[in-house]
Order: structure tokens, then sequence, then C-alpha cells
């Protein structure tokens, strides 16, 4: 009988671990990935042919041949000129993917089986996020740089996770203002491969 009560206890335990409460370090990973997504459009920033050129010249890249480490040395550089800065919601909102109609076309498209339909808010530990070399988060109004360039709010919900473990899809809204005026929300979809997640 002792033994079965304490089986019990572990159960429950194991069932809590896994009740989605917490922010695991998995959906941190991607977290990273989508926040970072989400500061730079379409994956690049926008220069000047005159400043392209002065860029590759400083740091011998061939512009007619470019691979992904000579965009990233751009895009750093350019971060770095136009000083971007951003605002990030410290919370997670909700989710359900059962109930909130916006996921629907995007879980029968890629086939998804949520880990968990619901899952609540939750507090970011924001020394778990890396950002982009060259943008600044700010929290409030009088942070603001004026020579500055300032990206949005981005307000993320919770990940929702593929049973398979190698999809994810996430939902944020991006705010024109820092207090939360002018918003639109982004779904973006993710995939693992080899350890690391990439935006499908």
């Amino acid at each position: 009988m002792k033994n079965i009560y304490i089986l019990a206890i572990l159960l429950a335990f194991l069932t809590s671990c896994d009740s989605g409460k917490t922010v695991s370090k998995e959906e941190y990973n991607v977290l990273n990935k989508a926040i970072n997504h989400a500061l730079q459009p379409h994956g690049v920033v926008v220069t000047t042919s005159e400043e392209l050129n002065e860029i590759a010249q400083r740091y011998n890249i061939h512009l007619s041949n470019m691979n992904e480490k000579d965009s990233e040395i751009i895009n750093r550089v350019v971060a770095e000129k136009r000083r971007y800065e951003f605002a990030l919601s410290d919370t997670l909102l909700e989710v359900s993917s059962t109930q909130d109609n916006k996921y629907d076309r995007i879980i029968k498209l890629d086939s998804l089986k949520p880990v968990h339909e619901k899952l609540p808010s939750a507090t970011i530990n924001s020394s778990t996020l890396k950002f982009l070399e060259g943008y600044k988060r700010i929290s409030k109004k009088s942070d603001l740089n004026p020579n500055g360039e300032f990206l949005g709010k981005l307000k993320f919900e919770r990940v929702i996770f593929d049973q398979s473990g190698d999809k994810a899809i996430v939902n944020y809204l991006k705010c024109k203002n820092i207090d939360d005026t002018i918003c639109n929300s982004y779904t973006i979809r993710l995939y693992k491969n080899k350890n690391n997640w990439y935006v499908d």
C-alpha cells in the first residue's frame, strides 16, 4: 500500500512537470529564433547601395557571391549604425490550439498534433534570451534613443509544439508604438533539424 502511495505521488509530480506551466529550454530555443526573425522582416535590413559597397569593401565581401555569414556581417554592421531598438513583453500570452481559429489552417496544413491543447501565460526569464548584435531592448518610452530606430514592441504567445518534437508554431503581436498601439498579428512556423530550430 505504501509503495502504491509513493508511486501515485511520483506520477502526479511528473505530470505536473509536463503541464506546460513553465517555459522549457526548448521553448526558449524557439523563442530566440522567432524573436530575432520578427526583428528582421524577410531576414534583411534596408541599406543603400553606397553603404552596402562600403561594408563589402571593409569586410572583403563579394556581393555577387555572398553566403550566409556575409549576410550576417552586413546585417550586424547596418544594425549598429541604425541603433535599432525594440521592446518585448515579459509575459508569454496563453494559447489554445483548439479554441483559437487562427491556428486551424496551419495545424491542418502541417498535420500538427499539439503536445498541449492549452498553455497558460508565463513569465519570460530574460537571461535566457539572445538578441541579434546591434539590437537594443528597451522597456519604457523614456529609454528611446532620439537618434535610434524603434522597430516596435513584440508580444509573444506560448509556443505550440508538435508531438514529433520537430515542428512548432508561435503567434505574436508587433506593435508600432511602445504603448501597445497599432498592432498586427503574425504567426511563425519553425522546424527542427539536427537539434537546431529554423524558420520555415
